[in-house]
């Protein structure tokens, strides 16, 4: 089961208080947002927002066998709350217990154990000491027997078991948080090892930005039912029912990320609305679902799409035997940042001769007697490159000459080695809608396959492209390798402000 959100703020604000003021003149050790403040000098600061986190865990501990689950997005300043300043302020109130904290790498949590130890060390606040023979920054010692080990998902956590335990960003990477097989190796490692390490009525706190709708949240809070977890949502822009209060539209720290900022991130983020609602809106579902293009809409359909004479023609294929040759041709307007697809060239078993002779026919028709634009564009999957068995040149060999014989002036834009998928995927989603909501991509109603695609393509569990449907996949395919190419995710977003240009052909 899940509580949605913590207990009210109310009550946690007279804990806070009560706590505070039987501890006296140390009323700050009570919490660990103001012990930071204090043993910090200043530096660190308790926002809002980690004010909230820090009671919330605070309390978990208090009580006992706590479950506590925090999402927020990145920058905002959850693993130097996490995992410095809250394994500091436990030992240092409970120095005869342990800590054990995990991360997605070893050398990164050993770095964070590290400074750990080195408060302990030196910093004149902390009433515990370290015991003599604490060297190592991955497993040290007080002197009353507590302490602190850390170590990496994946991996074994030998030599102490926790009466705290934490774990920060167990995902290195989008991609990470996208394979089954790294999500099954995390739960399996959580189940056989971290838990493993919990003393009896230890508390466990895990604190990740989302990223896949299957990730560690939702495993621990739609599977792991047998424990109670509390579940704190903090997304970067406020929606309705904040946790902490905030109006819809109110940015989660306005200190660090007004508004503003955060649109810009939004605009600039490498996969768009995609990481945008996962990452920093704890919202994965929205960002993923259950389709691969899931940006797109009604916004994509162009009825009255044409070339346009003063750009380059655009040709982008992919190669197949089974169902056959896929080729899209359309153009990629810079000063609008606009992909236009007006043609489509598919036929069952098509070979790439036939789908040559197909472009060749259409171009003829459109532009009779000479090819009226600049250039033509070639792109399409780099495996193209390969020399066939049957003609020994590559497919890309074959489409050069074929342009020569036809004094067709042409350029080819294809890559030494194929975009990574997911990256690829991200890159035609942020271009189908952006994060500001604008469409890149507009396409005729005659390209049936492609808006099939676009419609119907369903993730796999690792959020890539289920394949088993032949007829689908390979005009977006096609589509995939251009707009990877031009506008790749993570690249330069140039937000198009004009709709695509229409002339008469």
């Amino acid at each position: 089961m899940v509580d949605p959100q913590p207990t009210g703020s109310t009550e946690t604000a007279e804990a806070a208080r009560a706590c505070a003021e039987a501890l006296g003149d140390d009323g700050w050790r009570a919490f660990p947002h103001t012990f930071a403040e204090r043993c910090s000098a200043g530096k660190w600061i308790a926002y809002r927002h980690l004010e909230y986190v820090a009671e919330a865990v605070a309390m978990a501990v208090i009580r006992g066998n706590g479950r506590l689950i925090i999402n927020m997005p990145p920058g905002h300043g959850k693993s130097k709350f996490l995992s410095v300043w809250t394994p500091t302020w436990f030992i240092d109130n409970f120095p005869e217990l342990a800590v054990v904290m995990c991360t997605h790498g070893a050398e990164f949590t050993a770095e964070f154990g590290r400074q750990v130890r080195n408060q302990f060390a030196a910093n004149p606040l902390l009433r515990s000491k370290l015991s003599r023979d604490s060297k190592s920054a991955d497993q040290w010692n007080t002197t009353e027997g507590g302490g602190m080990v850390t170590g990496g998902v994946g991996t074994g956590i030998t030599g102490r078991r926790g009466h705290l335990l934490l774990l920060d960003d167990p995902y290195p990477d989008y991609r990470s948080a996208h394979s089954s097989t790294y999500r099954r190796h995390l739960e399996d490692w959580w189940r056989s090892v971290f838990t493993t390490r919990a003393e009896p009525n230890a508390t466990m706190v895990v604190l990740h930005h989302r990223w896949h709708p299957k990730d560690l949240t939702w495993f621990l809070v739609e599977q792991e039912q047998s424990e109670r977890w509390q579940h704190i949502r903090l997304p970067a822009i406020a929606e309705p029912g904040d946790p902490i209060g905030r109006a819809p539209g109110e940015a989660l720290c306005p200190e660090r990320f007004p508004i503003p900022a955060l649109e810009r991130i939004r605009a600039r983020e490498a996969g768009g609305a995609h990481t945008w609602n996962a990452m920093y809106q704890q919202n994965p579902r929205a960002a993923v679902g259950g389709a691969v293009y899931g940006r797109f809409g009604q916004w994509n359909l162009e009825p009255g799409a044409a070339l346009i004479d003063g750009l380059p023609l655009c040709v982008t294929f992919d190669f197949n035997i089974h169902p056959g040759m896929h080729a899209l041709v359309g153009q990629y307007d810079p000063k609008h940042d606009l992909f236009g697809v007006r043609h489509e060239i598919h036929e069952w078993r098509m070979s790439l001769y036939d789908c040559l002779d197909r472009l060749h026919a259409l171009l003829g028709s459109i532009s009779p007697g000479k090819f009226r634009w600049p250039e033509l564009h070639v792109f399409g999957d780099s495996s193209g490159r390969a020399g066939t068995i049957s003609a020994g040149d590559s497919h890309y060999d074959q489409i050069s000459r074929r342009l020569e014989r036809a004094k067709i002036p042409f350029r080819l834009r294809v890559p030494g080695a194929a975009p990574a998928l997911v990256d690829s995927i991200m890159a035609v989603n942020d271009a189908l809608r952006d994060g500001e909501d604008n469409p890149h991509v507009r396409v005729h109603p005659s390209c049936v396959r492609l808006l099939a695609d676009f419609s119907e393509l369903l993730a796999t569990e690792n959020g890539l492209i289920e394949k088993s449907d032949k007829a689908l996949s390979h005009a977006s395919d096609a589509f995939r390798y251009w707009c990877a190419y031009l506008r790749p995710a993570g690249g330069p977003i140039h937000i198009g402000r004009g709709r695509f240009s229409v002339t008469v052909v």
